[in-house]
């Protein structure tokens, strides 16, 4: 089994890059408060059994995205400093806000993604 720290995908510098977009004027990379908000996340994520897709969105968005075959996790961080989430487990699929601080998140506040992550936590 792969066991993944967080350190050792996670590049900022990537998500800083020009995301692709039709107009020119709109290519910028992850805003500063998303990249800030999605390393403190994955600081906190523990070892994974796999790595997520990262995307980065035209307005600055970042998006963690993992499909497994019993669960769908996206938890994206908009550029307006927030954390949202999205799993999918079991063909239902709940979404929440994150309250994200350094020492982590609060557990009962998302229940649904806390059983999500421990399925691809190594």
């Amino acid at each position: 089994m792969n066991r993944i720290r967080g350190g050792k995908w996670r590049c900022p510098e990537k998500w800083n890059t020009q995301a692709p977009a039709e107009d020119d004027s709109r290519k910028r990379g992850a805003s500063q408060q998303a990249m800030e908000k999605a390393s403190l996340f994955v600081d906190h994520l523990g070892e994974l059994k796999e790595i997520p897709h990262i995307t980065v969105a035209d307005d600055g968005e970042i998006s963690l995205y993992w499909n497994g075959n019993e669960v769908t996790v996206e938890v994206a961080f908009p550029s307006d400093g927030t954390v949202e989430y999205y799993v999918n487990k079991d063909g239902k699929r709940q979404a929440g806000e994150l309250c994200l601080t350094p020492i982590g998140w609060r557990t009962e506040q998302a229940g649904a993604l806390e059983d999500a992550l421990s399925m691809i936590r190594a």
